[in-house]
């Protein structure tokens, strides 16, 4: 189960990456993807605008880790 502390996140897309053992979230209302940890820490991984970033539909982890939408 995944607990994230965030209100009006609206989750849409989810993908775990099993290399680094951390499930990926893309927010549709806040325009984001937060990184969720095994242990539970959750923290911003792109925020709205970074890297160009301004929706989210779906995420995908490829074979080294790395997470895009």
């Amino acid at each position: 189960m995944l607990l994230i502390h965030e209100r009006d996140l609206l989750p849409e897309g989810i993908a775990y990456d099993p290399i680094g053992e951390t499930f990926y979230v893309s927010s549709i209302s806040k325009h984001k993807i937060v990184a969720v940890r095994s242990d539970g820490f959750a923290k911003d991984f792109k925020s709205s605008g970074q890297d160009g970033l301004c929706e989210t539909f779906g995420l995908t982890v490829d074979a080294n880790g790395a997470s895009y939408g």
